[in-house]
């Protein structure tokens, strides 16, 4: 039985140690686990961080070449007002009724202007195609970064998950195993308990023989003392007897050989037996028969003491195998509360994994919510910036294009203008010298409009005088001629 026990215990110390070795290699994977988690969370910040840094460079390109477009206008501005006032004074000309022929230099300074205006355009438009590659790069990025990074999260969640399900069903499976050790030790306890019970009526009966015993052997040694007493007893009578009546013949029967020892003790050690008168050979037969029981009662006092030691010896052994049984029964009771403990613990640690189990899952959806959330918001406060970007580089280049046209009309215009200006400019010069001969001219008409008019009055005078004299009514003289 100490054998069984010292094996229980030695089971129990193993399995108690492989538990502990267990316990402390799946701790070490969870902290390698939730360190590898970290590393990755710090690399997905990093790289969000690079990524915003990048989406504001576009932000301040983008913002450059909105201030470039700005400034252009402005200055375009300034060329329309520039050219709005030239071509006033261009009407002015026109209605003047200058006319210059500048269509060579006009197409040359057009094709000039045009050049330049599309290398612009397509400068912008370059600028425009890098910021919308850039654009969508950076969505891509992001969403992949995002994507990855909810996917690692997701599968960190996982991970942990599945470690806590592996855990509770290590802990479902310990509480199972000692369960059953605790059933075979229970099962052990009352198989125990029933050899300890047997043990104990075992040793109850061999002291009830015990007692038996001991009062038969108390009764063999009264016995053989009174057997030892009546033989004294009959020898002295008998060596009396031969003494004085040896010719007397005895009228007793002589009991037979086959006497019980029980029997003659009891003749020999009544009173009466020993005073009656016998012959020396009933004499010689009783004390034979007395030393045969005698002998007979010595032997069975060995044999008794024989079967008293023996059963002392077997008391002790019981007793001892009992007591024995006791301590192992003790031991396995401690036994029995150890793993009792330690399968309440398994079940409390079960529970706990269970909880542990049940709020990794709810994190994990939570989390991968979170992040499909933070995804959705993330892109859509992105999409809407490079929209809103996108849309201001359209609207700049659609400025720019305008602009560009404007400024090209106007530098038309303003060449035009300043051709117009000096034809303007020569043919003053030509009208002011036409002016001075038109005016030289006039006063030499003026004069003889004068001489002309002098001569028509006297024209009319004259002819009123031959009317008057001829009785003729005078017809009304011709309009004159203005000049």
């Amino acid at each position: 039985m100490g054998g069984v026990g010292i094996v229980l215990g030695l089971f129990l110390v193993f399995s108690v140690a492989v538990s502990w070795v267990s316990g402390d290699k799946e701790k070490n994977r969870l902290e390698i686990s939730m360190k590898e988690r970290g590393a990755k969370e710090k690399q997905l910040e990093e790289e969000i961080k690079k990524a915003k840094i990048k989406f504001a460079q576009d932000a301040e390109t983008l913002k450059d070449i909105e201030s470039k477009l700005k400034a252009e206008v402005a200055e375009k501005r300034k060329v329309e007002r520039a050219l709005a006032q030239e071509e006033r004074q261009r009407r002015m000309l026109e209605k003047a009724g200058a006319t210059v022929d500048i269509e060579q230099e006009r197409e040359k300074i057009r094709s000039e202007i045009e050049a330049r205006t599309k290398q612009e355009i397509s400068s912008l438009e370059e600028r425009l195609n890098a910021v919308e590659e850039a654009k969508k790069r950076l969505e891509a990025e992001m969403k992949l970064k995002l994507e990855e990074g909810a996917r690692k999260k997701a599968e960190d969640a996982w991970t942990q998950a599945e470690l806590a399900r592996a855990k509770a069903q290590e802990a479902a499976a310990r509480a199972g195993e000692l369960e059953s050790k605790l059933k075979e030790l229970e099962k052990a306890g009352k198989e125990m308990e029933a050899r300890v019970q047997q043990h104990e009526f075992a040793r109850m009966d061999a002291e009830r023989r015990l007692a038996q015993e001991k009062e038969a052997r108390d009764s063999m040694e009264a016995m053989l003392k009174e057997s030892e007493e009546a033989l004294a007893a009959a020898r002295a009578q008998t060596e009396s007897v031969k003494e004085t009546a040896l010719d007397e013949a005895s009228t007793a029967k002589p009991e037979p050989a086959t006497v019980a020892p029980e029997a003659v003790a009891e003749r020999s050690a009544s009173p009466a037996a020993l005073q009656s008168p016998q012959s020396p050979q009933s004499d010689d037969r009783l004390i034979a028969d007395l030393e045969s029981a005698r002998d007979e009662a010595r032997a069975r006092l060995d044999e008794s003491l024989a079967a008293l030691s023996r059963l002392e010896g077997e008391v002790g052994s019981l007793s001892a195998e009992r007591d024995q049984l006791r301590k192992d029964s003790a031991q396995k009771e401690e036994v029995i509360a150890s793993l009792r403990q330690e399968l309440e613990m398994a079940r409390e640690s079960e529970a706990g994994l269970k909880r542990e189990l049940a709020s990794l899952n709810a994190a994990a959806i939570e989390a991968k919510a979170n992040a499909e959330a933070e995804i959705r918001a993330r892109l859509e406060i992105e999409t809407a910036k490079a929209a809103q970007a996108l849309g201001q580089a359209e609207l700049a280049l659609k400025q720019a294009e305008e602009a560009g046209k404007r400024s090209a009309e106007l530098e038309i215009r303003l060449a035009e203008t300043e051709k117009i200006s000096q034809a303007f400019e020569a043919t003053l010069r030509e009208q002011e010298t036409l002016k001075k001969e038109e005016e030289l001219k006039l006063e030499k008409a003026f004069r003889k409009r004068e001489a002309i008019e002098t001569r028509l009055a006297e024209a009319e005078e004259q002819l009123k005088a031959a009317v008057a004299s001829a009785g003729r009514r005078p017809e009304p003289a011709p309009a004159r001629r203005q000049l």
